[in-house]
């Protein structure tokens, strides 16, 4: 037998699977499936053993009784001279399993241990990442590493390291101790386990445990001798370990020893074996001690003297809270007066991760991802980290879980071990928990019960003493639905065990459970169902209920529009798709199929712009759709989707024709609301065509329409009343009203703000009160509105006002001095904009840019920055700026030429010209006032003052508001010196 085999323990050592054992020199004879049960335990110390994995190592591919088992354990047990009271070598892990509860040392460590040898420092043979098990922890060894190092200078140091089950706690102690071991080899070590449910009737358990181990295997005499002079009563404790008469000796002189005394020799024995070395006392599972235990952890904590102790305790404080279990307040109080300290440990990270797996399989046979899937399935716990590479490691081809998801994934061994504590279950607790598996991974008691059948009055008293003795699920908060049911909620304490329910349960039944839950849920909710809709959909549709999931799949879907959540909405839409197969051809299929398109086309456009070719399937169903349905509420967003990618697009002859239908079709079937809503997109479809007056028409009858219907701001995703004002506002100050537009535009965004809708608060932003500002050259409000609107854009993923506020920002910075900046970021907006195929409002940038470029005296970049207006002009219907094209034009024209150049201001008089009587047949007061003022100075250039005075003036005092905006303020500045 290979000396790589041999395991020693205590006074034990055995050599190999298969023996012998030896204590000391003498062989203990065991049968061989008592061996194989040695051995099964042995090789993993510390580690819980499910009983399915006890039974196949020790009788492989045979069925056996738990009797069989049993004797095999109590066979063990006598061998190695346990007490069946407080076993030390084999320990029960209660409704899972065993665990071999003292560490194990390989010949290789004890040659590291040997008293001759140099002490190794951190790094070499004593990190604990020398065993491929324990990843992820160097920065909790440190920390103990510290502790010990502060106990060694002459002082009790306690820390109580906590974590849930698997986290890793067991692990981390016996690889600190084993560091100990090779750092310190002549350091005292004693451990101790509390049992759950045997600390109130066992005193001192896991320190008579620790003690016992200490007196028994010591190599000498002195810590028996220290006992009978320190500690008698505790020999007391442990009569197996002296002679009879000593026993009677003892009792009579330490009859009627007060617990005070007990404390305090302890505490004095173990304070004596320190010196000079140290003692390592390693308690664990300390949420099961006993009291008397945890008073003399609280003593030695507060005991002053030179012991150069530390007690490293494990719990679980979760477990500790809900038990209401002492320990908690003890931690607490000696954490408070820094008498003790804690060492959390948490779940492994994503690195930890990746060296196990590297450890073990070859990582280049799977996904890159797979250390992350891992992680996420194991929830970061070490124990099912470990179990699921055992489950990679047995598949037969690695490569076909590449790409794979590992959130169905249960290794046998796990699946195993929570079926076994299952079993433990009543039948009723099983049932609720089943029904619990179906409700989620969160659920209230109220959806368990509905899913189990069983009145809730019924079924929360067993809930809650499940979570309060941490079975399965832990408590989660408080739910109340809209009828009034109050319920617990709860969660289970991982994913695995309500997976494991759910499997076991058949088709039938998982199908009846998600429809109980259903239509209870939906009762509850009454007419809020849509806040619980997505709940509704899959429990609908996993109970085989297709036809009644739709409704709530498109509810979901909106749901998902509104929190401008893009990725949502696309699976939405996709699953709502899939159910339209569950309906017959008729009225509510095609009505659910236009919603469902309606949904995927303003959330297309929203994302990536109104004018995406993305949205083209999609708009070609929605055209079909609208000669088929009736439902005026459908129909106005299918109509407004239409529009929105023919106006965006710059196609506005054929926008306003769109909006011609939309408007017919609400004369047709007598819905002032679906007219209102043509006669707004039309009017801001004219508008952009440079139809003023036209839209202005358009404009008024939608308000007055809307007006009769009553007040609907942002009620639903298009908003008549929103699009209508927000077209208002840009139409007065185009007409001359630049104060009433700003007012307008006020009026909307307030109301868009109290709306609590983040798809309408971004886009009105914009094309209200940003889109004003710019129109009133007011850099500096335009400035901090914008960058406002970009961080609220950021915030919901908003791409068109993202978008849109990245130009405004351009432009007023441009405008205000950041001329470079300025214009670098408006031209990379631009071209973003074209690049989608979308060109609303690139030419008036354009056009803005050139101006900018004049102002700096950059003709050439102004002259490119006019050709590119001109361009995207002569190529869509964008031409309500043209007028402000002709000016600009006009004054590229001077600012490139010689002064008093007749033949370039004879070309630049003819440009402006034609941009006023452009502005004049459009009725554009503030566009006339502007090439009045270019044509003005041009005149006042050549000494015509006696005709420029007139023609501003004339203008000017047609305004009956706006005085103090720039443009007016500009024509007042020029008329003052003629007079």
């Amino acid at each position: 037998m290979a000396v790589a085999d041999t395991l020693s323990f205590g006074p034990f050592r055995l050599h190999g699977r298969n023996g012998p054992l030896l204590h000391g020199d003498q062989e203990v004879k065991l049968q061989p499936r008592t061996m194989a049960l040695l051995w099964a335990l042995a090789s993993r110390p510390g580690e819980v053993v499910t009983k399915a994995q006890v039974l196949d190592a020790v009788w492989p591919r045979q069925a056996v009784s738990d009797n069989a088992l049993s004797f095999q354990v109590q066979a063990l047990r006598k061998a190695l001279g346990d007490d069946t009271r407080a076993p030390r070598y084999v320990l029960t892990a209660h409704r899972v399993g065993f665990r071999f509860g003292v560490p194990v040392i390989r010949p290789d460590a004890l040659a590291d241990a040997a008293p001759d040898a140099e002490p190794q420092a951190d790094g070499d043979a004593a990190s604990a990442e020398d065993d491929e098990s324990l990843v992820g922890r160097d920065a909790e060894l440190l920390q103990l590493n510290l502790a010990w190092e502060r106990a060694l200078t002459g002082r009790t140091d306690v820390v109580f390291v906590s974590g849930e089950t698997g986290v890793g706690k067991s692990a981390t102690l016996r690889a600190f101790q084993q560091r100990v071991r090779l750092q310190q080899p002549q350091a005292v070590q004693l451990s101790g386990h509390c049992l759950e449910g045997r600390g109130i009737s066992e005193p001192y358990l896991p320190v008579i445990e620790a003690l016992r181990t200490l007196l028994r295997d010591a190599p000498d005499s002195r810590p028996m001798e220290l006992a009978r002079h320190l500690a008698p009563s505790w020999l007391l404790l442990m009569p197996d370990l002296i002679d009879a008469a000593d026993v009677a000796l003892l009792r009579q002189q330490n009859a009627g020893v007060r617990p005070e005394r007990m404390l305090r020799e302890l505490a004095e024995l173990l304070e004596q074996l320190s010196l000079p070395h140290g003692v390592l006392l390693t308690i664990e599972d300390l949420h099961w001690a006993d009291r008397a235990t945890l008073d003399w952890i609280g003593f030695l904590a507060q005991r002053s003297g030179s012991a150069r102790m530390m007690v490293l305790a494990s719990l679980r404080p979760t477990d500790a809270i809900i038990a209401a279990h002492p320990v908690s307040k003890l931690m607490l109080a000696l954490k408070a007066r820094q008498q003790a300290s804690e060492l959390p440990i948490s779940g492994l990270s994503v690195d930890a991760v990746r060296r196990y797996l590297s450890a073990r399989l070859d990582l280049t046979a799977y996904s890159d991802d797979l250390p992350q899937r891992v992680l996420e399935r194991s929830g970061g716990l070490p124990l099912f980290m470990v179990q699921i590479t055992d489950y990679l490691q047995r598949h037969p081809d690695p490569s076909d879980l590449r790409g794979a998801q590992l959130n169905d994934v249960i290794p046998e061994a796990l699946n195993d071990l929570i079926s076994l504590q299952l079993d433990d279950l009543s039948p009723e607790q099983r049932l609720l928990l089943e029904g619990a598996s179906v409700a989620g991974a969160d659920f209230s008691a109220a959806a368990a019960a509905a899913a189990a059948g069983r009145e809730l009055d019924a079924v929360e008293p067993v809930l809650e003493q499940l979570a309060r003795h941490r079975r399965f699920i832990e408590p989660n908060g408080l739910s109340i639905w809209p009828d009034g049911t109050t319920s617990g909620v709860y969660r289970f304490r991982h994913e695995m065990y309500s997976q494991v329910l759910r499997r076991q349960l058949l088709d039938s039944q998982r199908a009846r459970m998600h429809r109980q839950i259903a239509e209870r849920c939906e009762a509850a909710y009454g007419t809020r169902t849509a806040e619980i809709a997505g709940e509704l959909a899959l429990h609908f549709e996993r109970g085989g209920w297709r036809s009644r999931a739709l409704p709530y799949r498109i509810q979901t879907a909106r749901n998902a529009l509104v929190r401008v959540a893009y990725d949502a909405l696309a699976r939405e839409i996709e699953m709502g798709l899939a159910l339209l197969d569950a309906l017959p051809p008729g009225p509510e299929r095609d009505e659910s199929e236009l919603a469902l398109r309606v949904l995927a086309v303003t959330g297309l456009q929203s994302e990536f712009g109104y004018a995406s070719p993305r949205t083209s399937d999609h708009i070609d169903r929605l055209i079909d759709l609208t000669t088929r349905c009736r439902n005026p509420e459908l129909l106005e967003l299918a109509h407004y989707c239409i529009w929105m990618r023919l106006h965006f697009g710059c196609r506005f002859s054929e926008a306003v024709e769109s909006a011609n239908r939309f408007q017919q079709l609400g004369l047709k079937i007598g819905s002032p609301l679906i007219q209102a809503s043509g006669d707004t997109l039309a009017s801001l479809s004219l508008h952009l065509h440079g139809r003023f007056v036209d839209a202005m028409d358009r404009n008024e009858r939608a308000i007055g329409l809307l007006d009769q219907a009553g007040d609907r701001w942002f009620q639903n995703l298009s908003d008549v009343r929103g699009t209508a004002y927000t077209g208002r506002a840009l139409l007065q100050w185009l007409l001359g009203y630049p104060d009433r537009a700003l007012e307008t535009a006020r009026t909307v965004y307030a109301k868009v703000k109290s709306s609590g809708n983040p798809y309408a608060h971004c886009i009105v932003h914009v094309s209200s009160v940003c889109a004003v500002l710019m129109y009133r050259r007011d850099w500096s409000h335009l400035l901090v509105e914008a960058e406002i609107a970009l961080q609220r854009a950021e915030q919901y993923g908003h791409r068109e006002s993202r978008l849109w506020s990245r130009r405004y920002q351009a432009l007023a910075l441009a405008m205000l001095g950041e001329h470079e900046r300025g214009l670098s970021l408006l031209w990379q907006a631009l071209a973003e904009m074209r690049e989608q195929g979308n060109h609303f409002g690139v030419p008036l940038d354009y056009l803005l840019g050139a101006e900018c470029c004049l102002q700096l005296g950059d003709v050439d970049r102004a002259r490119l920055a006019l050709d590119e207006a001109n361009t995207v002009m002569s190529l869509c219907d964008a031409v309500a700026f043209k007028s402000e094209a002709l000016r600009l034009e006009g004054e590229l024209r001077l600012a490139g030429s010689a002064r008093h150049d007749r033949t370039a201001e004879r070309a630049a008089e003819d440009c402006m010209t034609q941009a006023l009587q452009l502005a004049s047949a459009r009725q554009a007061p503030l566009l006339q006032l502007r090439a009045a003022l270019s044509l003005g100075r041009l005149w006042r250039g050549q000494g015509r003052n006696d005709a420029a005075h007139p023609l501003v003036k004339t203008i000017y005092d047609g305004f009956v508001e706006g005085h103090d905006t720039v443009d007016l303020r500009a024509a007042r500045q020029f008329l003052d010196p003629l007079v």
